[in-house]
């Protein structure tokens, strides 16, 4: 008993060792950073010291987060893949906090962005580089390491499917050829398009001034009676307007500016990035809502023993058959397999084993979750929080809130020329004059709750249209490729939900870098200014968010679709 005793104590003692050795590393790397910011690049102290608070923040929260979420059964989950997700989220969350740090270095001046006057109260931040090295990142990301990661995990699961126990190294090969395509290709499309379509046309107002008028109208004025000419407000003309009044002509015209590769790698990464934004993004802020009010009203309750008896034939029954269902499933594979065919045979095949398998794995979800709460009815879940749908209704409450401010913001500022009201624009402003944290705090929830938007738009799809695979994220139960898929597009929207942050705001962020990187040389590229000039993606949004509030409201739960449907088209 005292060796056991002993030797607790100093497992305890060299954990605490651990974890103080640990929080002291990172307490001097801090320290480290912010020296290196201030002294180094002369960024202003304050908020050096906040970039490095936030950033340690937002990698322990994330790690949290992916440890608590991760199934521990799955295998496949190493520490490199493990790493990989945390870095993509703290880099997706990074960017959409860059906006407010945007606003906050450039302190509301235009001395700032342009680095002229005084510059005392600026934050001394090259904000281009930060956006240039953030934008990159994120392609890396998007382009590379996730897809890789993905066709490994998805090459060892096929690998085990199969049978055949090549190790990893087979799998690592077949990640690298389809990487090889995924590259060739992206890299060939963007080459082009940067070489043919790599100039903005900004629209400007040129204004052209006559030396010959300007010596008549300085003749004119410089008589009692040409001093009589008026302005607009009716009042006399000044020595300064002398020229206003004739010898200045205007007109509207085209200002060519060529992109660098940099830049027009964040305006491709964006503008692809936007089609999914705007699909799950504006699915999503009708889902959202709808969904955590939803999670309240429809909250496990106590029930009699005759209802929790039914409740459970009917689990069992579901499960035996779906079990029936995936035997089948693996049996009409093999059989397949063991033909021949063509190439336009194979490609029909997957996509209906595609949407076949999506079909089966809905069922199995929604199963789980009927599982779930017969399963906290019967009183057999410790663990459970009867205080969790209280929570879920007012953090649905809050969505709905932030959906209707969303809409009246596009509807009220972005969408009309002039803008009806600058609305959220005011509010922020006005958290200038006595505490600006609330004003960079406020940008970040609604900039956040666009991601959030994302995810639960994408999840809905999974569940309600089968064209999209299924990836849930449930608390200890989500597998690695759960995490790659999902984390693939959050990191894909950030670009997306920057810009459109930036245009809905672009009066409290007008002195911003990223407001003239993407309000101006994004936005009036050849070939994406179309899509841009004209919101076509803002429409989007706002069309499928209605249509979703319609259809949930028509169809509120989820289903699951026919098993002997299934089956029969199993049997074709």
């Amino acid at each position: 008993m005292s060796l056991h005793g002993a030797t607790g104590k100093e497992a305890s003692s060299s954990s605490c060792v651990g974890r103080r050795s640990f929080g002291a590393i990172v307490l001097v790397s801090m320290v480290a950073f912010v020296v290196a910011l201030g002294v180094g690049a002369g960024i202003d102290w304050f908020l050096a010291a906040i970039l490095a608070v936030v950033t340690v923040i937002l990698f322990v929260v994330n790690t949290y987060l992916v440890v608590k979420w991760a199934d521990p059964k799955d295998q496949a989950a190493t520490a490199r893949l493990t790493l990989l997700i945390i870095v993509c989220l703290t880099v997706a969350e990074g960017a959409i906090l860059g906006l407010p740090l945007d606003v906050s270095n450039n302190s509301n001046s235009l001395d700032c962005s342009n680095e002229w006057g005084d510059t005392s109260e600026c934050g001394n931040m090259n904000m281009l580089v930060f956006w240039q090295s953030m934008m990159i990142l994120i392609f890396v990301l998007v382009a590379f390491a996730i897809p890789m990661a993905i066709f490994f995990y998805e090459a060892y699961d096929e690998v085990e499917i199969g049978g055949k126990r090549t190790g990893t190294q087979g799998a690592f090969t077949t990640a690298i050829c389809y990487e090889f395509v995924v590259l060739a290709a992206t890299f060939t499309i963007l080459g082009l398009m940067w070489a043919f379509l790599g100039t903005a046309q900004v629209p400007v107002t040129e204004l052209t001034v006559s030396i010959t008028d300007l010596a008549v109208q300085a003749t004119n004025f410089s008589t009692p009676t040409g001093r009589q000419l008026f302005v607009g407000n009716s009042q006399p003309l000044t020595d300064d307007d002398a020229c206003l009044s004739g010898c200045v002509s205007s007109q509207d015209s085209n200002l060519e500016i060529s992109t660098s590769f940099a830049t027009y790698i964040a305006a491709f990464t964006g503008w692809v990035g936007w089609f999914v934004f705007a699909l799950f993004g504006g699915v999503g802020l009708a889902v959202v809502p709808f969904d955590l009010i939803t999670a309240y009203m429809r909250r496990p309750r106590l029930r009699d023993a005759g209802e929790l008896a039914r409740m459970k034939q009917d689990l069992q029954q579901r499960t035996k058959y779906l079990v029936g269902l995936g035997e089948d499933i693996k049996k009409e594979r093999q059989e397949w397999n063991s033909r021949k065919h063509n190439w336009r045979e194979r490609s029909k095949k997957r996509a209906a084993d595609r949407t076949n398998v999506n079909k089966f794995k809905q069922m199995v979800y929604l199963l789980e979750k009927d599982f779930d709460e017969w399963n906290i009815s019967s009183k057999n879940v410790l663990d459970y929080n009867p205080l969790a749908p209280y929570v879920s209704l007012a953090l649905g409450i809050l969505a709905a809130i932030l959906t209707l401010l969303w809409f009246l913001q596009l509807v009220l500022y972005v969408l009309v020329d002039p803008p009806i009201s600058q609305f959220l624009n005011l509010y922020f402003m006005q958290f200038d004059e006595w505490f600006p944290l609330f004003g960079v705090l406020s940008v970040a929830m609604f900039s956040f709750y666009l991601l959030v938007c994302v995810t639960f738009g994408l999840f809905k799809l999974g569940v309600r249209c089968f064209c999209v695979s299924l990836h849930p994220m449930e608390y200890g139960k989500t597998l690695v490729n759960s995490f790659l898929f999902n984390v693939l597009w959050i990191l894909l929207c950030s670009i997306p939900v920057v810009q459109f942050c930036t245009q809905a705001f672009d009066t409290y962020a007008r002195y911003t870098t990223i407001g003239s990187l993407l309000g101006v040389q994004v936005r009036y590229l050849e070939f994406f200014r179309y899509f841009f000039e004209d919101d076509v993606f803002i429409y989007i949004i706002l069309v499928l968010m209605g249509l979703t509030f319609i259809y949930l409201a028509v169809y509120s739960k989820d289903k699951p679709p026919s098993a002997q449907e299934l089956k029969g088209q199993l049997r074709k």
